[in-house]
């Protein structure tokens, strides 16, 4: 018996073996995130929805169907059955409505999908952020944060005036990515849970913190 090729192969055959291809790894990029992270989105990449992927996916196998299509017709169009041409585009719509459906839901449910951490050269001092700028940053798995640089371009509360350290006990962190932390909100950073504790334990003293990190310094 003569194997087909990819002339002989009917189209909507072949279009459903590109299909089941591609909706079979979508299933199982949303299957992992789901059973070792609790994210059916774990996998989507950075900053991109994996269901851009897979709908450029079905773009091509719908393409290169219509071509197999009009060798293996001639131009005509068949008569009957799943190889009549109003059934292919009507699988092709069909595909592209989930594909969109997909991509609404996914930006209703992540809060962005870009990230933004702007840099500006500073003479004497290298690359810092931008003062009074927001930032974002996400690894489109568990954290989605957006905080504030203060106006030395640090992700953190503005710093105390010097009136007010001189008076009380004032901490200041230095260090890298581990204390710049862009990932956690600023009312979350340790700095900030330190001053806090202080402010509950030691009441007699005017205890202020201030964090200046920057990521790849260590």
């Amino acid at each position: 018996m003569r194997m087909p090729t990819l002339l002989t192969l009917p189209p909507s055959r072949f279009l459903l073996r590109l299909v089941s291809i591609d909706l079979l790894t979508l299933t199982l990029a949303l299957g992992m995130g789901f059973v070792l992270h609790g994210d059916p989105i774990a996998y989507t990449g950075e900053g991109e929805p994996v269901t851009w992927l897979s709908f450029a996916h079905l773009l091509a196998s719908g393409g290169l169907a219509g071509v197999v299509f009009r060798l293996r017709t001639h131009g005509r169009p068949p008569l009957c059955g799943w190889r009549d041409s109003r059934w292919f585009w009507l699988l092709i719509a069909g595909l592209a409505l989930v594909a969109l459906i997909r991509e609404a839901w996914l930006r209703s449910t992540v809060p962005f999908m870009e990230q933004y951490l702007p840099k500006v050269f500073v003479p004497g001092v290298g690359r810092m952020r931008p003062p009074d700028t927001e930032i974002r940053w996400t690894n489109n798995l568990d954290f989605w944060t957006v905080s504030r640089t203060n106006r030395l371009g640090f992700p953190d509360r503005e710093p105390p005036s010097p009136e007010r350290a001189a008076k009380g006990c004032h901490s200041t962190v230095i260090g890298d990515s581990f204390v710049e932390t862009s990932e956690v909100p600023i009312p979350q950073k340790f700095h900030v849970r330190l001053e806090e504790m202080a402010a509950r334990e030691l009441l007699h003293l005017d205890v202020t913190t201030s964090a200046f990190g920057r990521g790849g310094t260590g």
